[in-house]
């Protein structure tokens, strides 16, 4: 009964345009919340713009640290790999117009700063287009809890509340956050315990990123994955090459991901578990 009833409920965002993230088991589905989490700095923001663009589904986005003008140029640097400062200083270019129109199935909000702010614009969508969103981006938790006094409450009852969210409307929650600023050396991601506020409850997916920007390498390690392999102390990260003033991650040729006999040791567990 609950598989003929599940709707769109556990459908897999598939990633094919970054194969070595199939490969190390990291998958985004639908009616679950995800966290992208990293430093100040480390191509948050720039991960979730690529998988946006290239997935090229019905989005709503809540981009709350930037303005639209740096939202608008991203999101076209990412199609057409210019640097998005320079795209900012003329988005009336006839190009750059042409890719931001082809960009419609994200809509933008800059300005919610509550749940119930998230909820009315979530509403709004519905009533305009008939159908929730599939992706519902939140870029970044900190901006919606950074002025309460008890912020680690709010943040483990927001993330409670995204998770309800993304499986009532069955779809794909997925929220940038903050870990700690220690420097890193190589630019290695972050542990799981790193995680500002220790959100790792209710998200089904964590994945921990991070930019070396002497070598352009992006990295980025699942430190929770309920249906994969995880990695908490981010020691077998999956390797990409990044230009992020152009807002590019791209699959690096040859690309490491975790060792293959770990990998067969996660599979072997979930067969003897059936």
């Amino acid at each position: 009964m609950a598989a003929r009833n599940r709707g769109e409920t556990g459908q897999a965002l598939p990633t094919p345009f970054y194969p070595s993230l199939e490969r190390a088991g990291i998958r985004f589905w639908r009616s679950q919340l995800v966290l992208i989490v990293g430093p100040g700095g480390s191509g948050k923001s720039v991960f979730i713009s690529n998988l946006v663009a290239k997935w090229e589904r019905p989005t709503l986005a809540f981009l709350l640290d930037q303005d639209s003008a740096t939202a608008a140029s991203r999101f076209a640097a990412t199609k057409i790999d210019q640097p998005f400062l320079s795209l900012k200083s003329d988005l009336d270019d006839v190009d750059t117009k042409a890719v931001l129109a082809s960009m419609d199935y994200v809509q933008t909000d800059f300005k919610s700063e509550s749940l119930e702010d998230i909820q009315l614009q979530l509403d709004a969508y519905i009533e305009r287009y008939g159908v929730p969103p599939e992706i519902i981006i939140v870029d970044n938790l900190g901006n919606m809890t950074s002025g309460y006094d008890d912020e680690w409450s709010t943040l483990k009852a927001l993330t409670l509340e995204l998770d309800i969210m993304a499986r009532k409307y069955e779809c794909l929650v997925l929220c940038a956050h903050h870990t700690s600023d220690q420097p890193v050396p190589d630019g290695k991601p972050m542990e799981r315990s790193k995680i500002l506020g220790k959100i790792t409850q209710y998200p089904r997916v964590v994945i921990s990123v991070n930019n070396n920007g002497f070598t352009n390498e992006f990295a980025s390690a699942a430190v929770k994955n309920s249906s994969g392999p995880q990695d908490p102390s981010a020691n077998e990260p999956v390797m990409f090459e990044s230009n992020l003033a152009n807002m590019q991650i791209r699959e690096q040729e040859g690309s490491f991901s975790p060792a293959a006999e770990y990998l067969a040791s996660f599979r072997m567990k979930g067969q003897a578990s059936e």
